[in-house]
């Protein structure tokens, strides 16, 4: 159900792409179309693991809209997009941590907002580094400890994933209520690859 649901939300989310061409509101057709392309892939891609290149898609599409709601009051920022592209990861894996910063850090928007995701090699891999400066969080067990049981699409269902695909714990949540969240991934290059989409 909730699959039909998302797709039918993605076709109209085109469609009002297409109106905005046709009104010539280039703007409002950027939305549209980054908003149906983040919520596709959020919805299609669940549990498969994915090529870097493709998370950063995503994120590109994602960050790209809140950019344009907000205005200079938001920035963001990719650096080490070469050192992530190659990588298989668990689909959302950056992606899922950047959108909890937009829905999460965010929810009363005060000047100036940033995210960044960072990669830099790392002994034996890549640390990816994704920070906001949002509200912060108090970081509890219950919300970053890798879970199988967690919601998808939440820190600890992340991390959950990221510790079965790299058969080891590989995130670091720091945060306070305030003071912006910092989550390192220190990712080995010796992972298994698998199945990709």
């Amino acid at each position: 159900m909730k699959l039909h649901v998302a797709e039918h939300l993605v076709g109209q989310l085109n469609a009002l792409s297409r109106v905005a061409t046709l009104e010539n509101a280039p703007a409002s057709k950027r939305i549209a179309k980054n908003l149906a392309d983040a919520l596709r892939y959020r919805v299609t891609r669940h549990d498969q693991v994915v090529r870097g290149a493709t998370e950063l898609a995503a994120v590109d599409a994602l960050l790209s809209g809140v950019a344009l709601r907000f205005g200079e009051q938001f920035g963001w920022e990719i650096r080490g997009r070469d050192l992530i592209e190659s990588l298989f990861l668990p689909h959302g894996a950056i992606t899922h941590l950047v959108e909890n910063a937009v829905f999460h850090a965010f929810p009363n928007p005060e000047p100036p907002m940033r995210i960044s995701v960072e990669a830099a090699p790392y002994i034996g891999g890549v640390r990816i580094v994704i920070a906001d400066t949002g509200v912060g969080f108090s970081v509890t067990p219950q919300l970053v400890e890798p879970r199988a049981d967690a919601d998808y699409g939440t820190i600890a269902s992340t991390a959950w994933r990221l510790l079965v695909h790299y058969r080891m714990p590989v995130m670091r949540v720091d945060s306070s209520t305030g003071s912006g969240t910092r989550v390192e991934l220190n990712l080995p290059h010796d992972a298994a690859p698998e199945e990709t989409a």
